[in-house]
């Protein structure tokens, strides 16, 4: 006996949600691993080709306002990788997004670097988070004429500067300074000040600001 058209085309359509219903429990967690993977992406794909560094920070940028512990998450998984591109990514997006804890934690080996990007790279992470032992890589920063890989590029003491200033509201002659050997002279005034005060420097949240012991 054929089967009626009409309940032959009702039985296919029934087939065809079963199938769907089940694929989609079996991936229902598709678009959270496509997720992740992108975040993974933005580390370990970084710059493969010169001409893909800006979109490549754009896409850090944008993890970081919408996803920022995913990002975080990834950078620590990648922060010691053999791949120089690698590391610069992991390091770069985790001294975005770190934050107390495990995060700036992992920050702090990277001030003994024999690399001075990622010495200044985490000394500027860690002074902006209230981490004052990281102050006197900055210092040191002064007598550095070494241009950074930032975009665009910046002296060493031209970044130090920048972040010590705004940071401890200090000067020592060092807001007027316009190159690097102005700056280096103002740098035993800086190491005087850190050897007197740093002990009794605290961090105030309020006004992300560097304080003395007494008001």
């Amino acid at each position: 006996m054929r089967m009626d058209p009409r309940h032959r085309w009702v039985s296919l359509l029934m087939v065809s949600l079963v199938i769907v219903t089940v694929a989609w429990s079996v991936n229902s967690d598709g678009p959270a691993r496509a997720a992740e993977a992108s975040v993974e992406q933005a580390i370990t794909e970084f710059g493969k080709k010169p001409e893909q560094i800006k979109a490549s920070l754009a896409a850090i940028h944008r993890l970081l306002r919408e996803r920022p512990a995913e990002l975080r998450t990834a950078a620590l998984k990648h922060l010691n990788a053999t791949d120089p591109t690698v590391r610069f990514a992991a390091l770069y997006a985790l001294a975005l997004t770190a934050e107390h804890g495990p995060s700036m934690e992992a920050l702090r080996p990277f001030l003994e670097s024999k690399d001075v990007n990622e010495r200044m790279r985490a000394a500027v992470s860690l002074v902006a988070r209230g981490e004052k032992t990281a102050l006197p890589v900055l210092i040191n920063a002064l007598g550095s004429d070494t241009l950074l890989d930032r975009r665009p590029p910046r002296s060493a003491w031209e970044l130090a500067k920048s972040v010590l200033v705004r940071y401890t509201e200090k000067d020592f002659g060092l807001v007027a300074a316009q190159d690097g050997a102005a700056a280096v002279r103002t740098k035993a005034a800086w190491e005087r000040w850190w050897t007197q005060d740093g002990a009794g420097l605290r961090w105030d949240a309020t006004k992300r600001r560097y304080r003395g012991a007494t008001p």
